[in-house]
């Protein structure tokens, strides 16, 4: 995270977390089980973009299967 943090030179204005053992991920009910799939992935998180302030969702865009029409950067700058 620090790395990517670095090349994208975002500065203190953007805080990125890690969610290195998928504790973040099982509290929001975001777990998608990909242990049958033929490459083997395991629990992996659902794709989706938030937007929290204060400790309070505001927006939350759940991406459905393998889509991705409502996570991405300018989705989330609109609802800004």
């Amino acid at each position: 995270m620090r790395a990517w943090k670095e090349n994208i030179s975002v500065g203190d204005e953007v805080l990125l977390l890690a969610d290195g053992n998928g504790e973040f991920t099982r509290a929001l009910g975001m777990e998608l089980d990909l242990r049958d799939k033929s490459a083997g992935l395991g629990v992996r998180s659902r794709r989706y973009a938030m937007l929290a302030e204060d400790g309070v969702v505001k927006v939350l865009n759940l991406e459905e299967g393998r889509a991705f029409a409502f996570s991405s950067a300018d989705d989330m700058l609109k609802a800004l």
